[in-house]
Formats: C-alpha cells, structure tokens, sequence
C-alpha cells in the first residue's frame, strides 16, 4: 500500500474531497448574485477561453491566460470571493500575481485593480483581450489550488478570472501539460477531439468543477 505522503495518493484523496463537496455544494457560486438565464433565442454571447500552464511545477504557479471578449470597450473583471459548499468570503486574490492584458495584436493595454478582486482594462479597440497572470498554489484543500513537481489540483474559484456582467456564456478551459504528466481529471465535459480540453456552460458550472493534473494513477 502506498505511503500517507506519496504525492500521487494525496492527490486523488484531495480530487475526491474536492469532487464529493462539488456535489455536495449544489452548485450555487462564488460572491456574485447566480448567472440569470436567458431562454430567449439570440444569439450565444462569446466564450471565455482560458489556457493552463505549468511550466515550473516545482514553484508551485499555474499560469492562466484568458481571452475574454470586450466589444472595443473598457472590460471589467472578477475573482470570486467564496467557494461553492464554503460560503466564508475569501481572499483569493493575495494569490493573484502579474496581471497584464493584451489586444489581439498584442499590443499592452492598461490594467488597473479597482478592488480587492477585481481588475479593470482600458484602451482597448479590438473585439476581444488576452488577460495573463499567475496564480500561487500551496494550499492543499476543496477551496483552494495545490501545484507541485507531479500533480496540480485546480479549483475554480481562486483561479479564473471572468467579467463582472454575469452574462451567462460558456466557459472553455486548455491545460498544457508538463512534460512528466500525463492526466487531466474533471467533471467538466470534454471537448470532442483535443485531449485536455473542457467545457463548462457557464461560470458556476466552472467554479464548481475541480480539475487534476499530473499523474493520478
């Protein structure tokens, strides 16, 4: 039987901690009024698309990038402030570091933090931006992030970042993986054809969705 302190086994002992609160939780989220729907016939707004990375596991940062649509227009951005099935607010965003935004000719745009969780970028003309930071994981529990040499454990809350409108639109999540690792483990729905790509059909259904990577098995 494999040590208490194998990496591997921590790993799936907090994946399933974290996916038995998911379920448990009910999937109300995370310091914002829930996502009204919309059940008229217009068209879907765009998508949030966010890309994983990790190319230092051992400093225990993710890096996130996220193309958020914008319009030509000032965006404003959250972080959420609690987790779902955890409904003590949080201070996530201590652990958000080096936020910068881009158009899509990747010229810099201005970024400004107008509150604890929330950031503002400015300047922009094009029809969507490109948001990167780093996220710092040391905290291993069902509302927080863990990343180390061999596995991650990714929760939604303390890691994406999204628009503050609340306009319900799906949410697409990329995971580029180390090259030691192999998995990704999720209830999110797979997207048909790419490996490590997933689905989630709004920000709650995101944040309510702990992610593995690494080498669960």
């Amino acid at each position: 039987m494999p040590a208490v302190d194998d990496p591997r086994r921590r790993a799936l002992i907090a994946l399933l901690c974290a996916l038995l609160w998911s379920l448990c939780a009910g999937g109300a989220f995370a310091g914002e009024p829930p996502e009204s729907r919309d059940e008229s016939t217009a068209a879907a707004p765009p998508a949030i698309e966010y890309r994983l990375r990790f190319p230092d596991p051992h400093t225990h940062y993710v890096e996130v990038e996220a193309i958020v649509p914008a319009q030509g227009r000032t965006v404003d951005l959250r972080l959420a402030t609690w987790t779902p099935g955890s409904y003590l607010i949080r201070e996530y965003a201590r652990h958000i570091e080096e936020v910068t935004a881009t158009d899509d000719g990747g010229a810099p745009l201005q970024v400004e933090k107008t509150a604890k969780n929330r950031w503002r970028v400015s300047g922009c003309r094009s029809d969507r931006i490109r948001v990167g930071y780093r996220v710092y994981g040391r905290e291993m529990s069902v509302r927080t992030n863990w990343v180390e040499r061999d596995f991650a454990i990714i929760n939604g809350a303390p890691t994406f970042l999204t628009l503050v409108d609340a306009t319900p639109r799906e949410h697409r999540v990329a995971i580029d993986l180390p090259g030691e690792w192999r998995d990704t483990v999720t209830s999110l729905r797979p997207i048909a054809g790419v490996s490590h790509r997933y689905l989630a059909e709004s920000y709650d259904e995101l944040v309510d969705s702990p992610i593995l990577c690494g080498n669960p098995a």
